[in-house]
């Protein structure tokens, strides 16, 4: 808070925002502007920037143009951006310099510390320690020849690089590692891994090995029939038409036609469509049963609601209702006493009234008596 206070009347200027604080480039004196005018009278906008003047802290020569309006908290940050320019530029070890990762940690700390010291600390001895220590370290890169910075330079490049590797051959081998199921299926054909039996498989091409045995056969039955032939003209011709239906089955069996294969792959499709849509549709009736169920059950506690509401404005209007008649009849009541009451003095007003009369006519009377 210091910083906020007038050299001259000590005034603090953070609790008045009104009042501006001003800084000189010079001196760095900071005084409030109710002193700056007393300084340089006439105001501030009426002054030029170029009327003279004194500090009146330590008597120094200075022109109006000096004062410039500052902000304590900016000029702290513009301090700390400079010193931890100058500490980072001095302090610039990676983590490769060091052998493992907590002393780099530290090494980071130290760092922190030293800009913290500087800036905010209040311990003069050290600051001094760490300004002399950045100046020799800032010394020290200035008297590096070129081609060492250069080597540095390279080291840095080939470390990253280095690394950079390293990270691309991890991957390498976790792609290795762990495989992709597309690229295998992809690679590998349909029927390379089955293995040869008497079954014809639809969407399976025939392999080498069927072919030549097929071509092995023929040229069994061909050099049969050759022989059968130089035997007899009527055995061949039975052998020739024996060999081929032989080869015409076996071609049947070996080699299914491309409209076989097409629809086996087609049954393959559609079964496979109507499997994943028989289970995305029960997911969704199954989903929508539930949405269903719960907006069901909100409607019903909605009607339950309302239904103790009205509940409730009924009681409430019958017992309203109560009250009047209550009310009314306590009213009558109050009434009938009244009109008793006054029915009751009229009596003894009349009473009191007869008992005058009569004692006028007594009195009456004893007077004629007496006459």
């Amino acid at each position: 808070m210091d910083q906020y206070e007038c050299s001259v009347c000590s005034e603090n200027c953070c609790y008045s925002p009104d009042r501006k604080l001003y800084s000189s480039d010079v001196c760095a004196h900071r005084i409030c502007e109710n002193c700056l005018q007393q300084q340089f009278p006439g105001g501030p906008g009426a002054v030029l920037p170029t009327a003279k003047g004194n500090c009146p802290v330590c008597q120094r020569a200075l022109t109006r143009a000096n004062y410039v309006l500052t902000e304590p908290d900016l000029d702290l940050f513009a301090v700390e951006k400079e010193v931890r320019k100058r500490v980072n530029d001095a302090l610039n070890a990676l983590r490769d310099n060091f052998e493992n990762t907590p002393a780099y940690n530290d090494y980071l700390e130290e760092k922190e510390e030293a800009i913290y010291e500087l800036v905010y600390g209040t311990d003069e001895q050290l600051k001094r320690r760490l300004e002399n220590r950045l100046r020799e370290l800032e010394g020290h890169g200035r008297a590096q020849p070129q081609h060492v910075q250069q080597k540095q330079q390279q080291q840095q490049q080939q470390n990253s690089e280095a690394r950079a590797a390293l990270r691309v051959r991890k991957i390498k081998e976790i792609v290795k590692k762990e495989g992709n199921f597309y690229e295998i299926v992809k690679s590998k054909p349909l029927g390379r891994s089955l293995k040869p039996s008497d079954e014809s498989y639809v969407h399976v091409r025939p392999s080498s090995s069927s072919s030549s045995s097929s071509s092995s056969s023929s040229s069994k039955s061909s050099s049969s029939s050759s022989n059968s032939s130089s035997c007899s003209s009527n055995s061949s011709s039975c052998s020739s038409n024996s060999s081929s239906t032989k080869q015409l089955q076996h071609r049947r069996t070996a080699e299914p036609p491309l409209l076989q294969q097409q629809q086996g792959l087609a049954c393959l499709f559609v079964y496979y469509f109507s499997y994943h849509l028989f289970i995305y549709l029960f997911i969704f009736i199954f989903i929508y049963f539930i949405y269903l169920f719960v907006y069901l059950f909100l409607f019903i506690f909605i009607y339950l609601f309302i239904l103790d509401l009205l509940a409730q404005l009924r009681f409430h209007k019958q017992k309203s209702t109560f009250s009047r008649v209550e009310r009314l009849q306590q009213q009558q009541q109050q009434q009938q006493q009244r009109y008793l009451l006054l029915l009751l003095l009229q009596l003894l007003l009349q009473l009191l009234l007869q008992q005058q009369q009569l004692q006028q006519q007594q009195v009456l009377l004893r007077e004629l008596s007496c006459s």
